[in-house]
């Protein structure tokens, strides 16, 4: 095992009480859920990624460091006797630090760890939730000493993307990266970086800590979202009676409800009823009568652009619009 050299920062912050489309011309995102459904079928993959592209040493989750120094003010005993509760991976000062999963940040501070620590809020669908064994539909992500953040709290970022880089902290310098399944852990301070450690004699996972590696390739593995809310397949269409003048297509399954749906504005004369906009002005081919497009007892056509509406059986066409 590695020896690793902690400087008095690390031991005083890690251990201590100081740390802490189909197109539209009219297409928008809908704030409210669609209500009912049409058939269409697709399979999308949820995307999750390493912290950094790899490391140079690597101290694993869930075990005790006899090689580490110093002692911890929070649990009262020397940091060689307590439970890792994260991975610690080495890499150079200002390597690129980026977000394992799409999610929202939480938290964004200077903490003294040395540096600063990132906590980021990941929403699982149930494939996720069941490739990580657990039962709660959200998982948190933290990364310590840290340097040059690039996200603040309450950003959205997807997987993948820089939020900071690596804590120049000489021969030591590495990356502290934690996966659990609670924002703030039970522990110490009550604080969401959290103490770094859990008790001697413990098992990490007990406090919600999830093996972080792990973790990752568990998700990476994990079939995403092929539904959005209301079981709506991908690429299909429902309606909201809030906004009986659109029709709202599933195109992003997995993210927030207000941002699964695109809103596709229904042709002039048109509502969305059940699962798509119907009704009023009916397409009837590019010809001038509705009757030779075999709809029957169409009275009128709508023509000079393409396609050429009609009207249902019994209205007329008034001021370009069935009446």
């Amino acid at each position: 095992m590695r020896f690793l050299i902690l400087t008095l920062s690390l031991l005083a912050a890690c251990a201590s009480d100081d740390a802490f489309d189909p197109t539209s011309t009219s297409a928008s995102t809908s704030t409210a859920t669609p209500t009912s459904t049409s058939s269409a079928s697709s399979s999308l993959s949820s995307a999750w990624t390493q912290p950094t592209a790899g490391y140079s040493w690597r101290i694993n989750f869930n075990i005790v460091n006899p090689y580490v120094s110093g002692n911890s003010t929070c649990f009262g005993r020397p940091l060689n006797q307590l439970v890792h509760s994260g991975e610690d991976w080495g890499n150079a000062a200002g390597t690129a630090v980026r977000a394992i999963g799409a999610g929202t940040v939480v938290y964004a501070a200077f903490a003294n760890y040395p540096g600063s620590v990132i906590v980021i809020r990941h929403d699982l669908n149930a494939s996720e939730r069941s490739a990580l064994g657990v039962a709660g539909s959200q998982i948190y992500s933290m990364y310590g000493h840290l340097t040059g953040v690039l996200v603040s709290t309450g950003q959205q970022v997807a997987a993948g993307q820089q939020i900071a880089s690596v804590l120049d902290q000489l021969s030591n310098s590495h990356l502290h990266w934690e996966v659990r399944t609670l924002e703030v852990p039970q522990l110490c301070q009550f604080i969401p970086p959290g103490p770094g450690y859990t008790n001697t004699g413990t098992d990490a996972r007990s406090y919600g800590y999830l093996a972080p590696l792990g973790s990752v390739n568990a998700l990476a593995g994990a079939v995403g979202p092929t539904t959005c809310d209301n079981n709506v397949p991908v690429g299909s269409t429902a309606c909201n009676p809030a906004d009986p003048v659109a029709q709202f297509v599933c195109t992003s399954p997995g993210l927030p409800s207000s941002q699964q749906w695109t809103r596709q504005l229904c042709p002039a004369g048109q509502t969305c009823s059940g699962t798509h906009c119907q009704g009023g002005l009916q397409a009837c081919g590019f010809g001038l009568f509705c009757a030779a497009n075999q709809i029957p007892g169409a009275s009128a056509c709508l023509s000079g652009t393409q396609p050429v509406f009609c009207c249902a059986p019994g209205h007329t066409i008034v001021n370009g619009a069935c009446s």
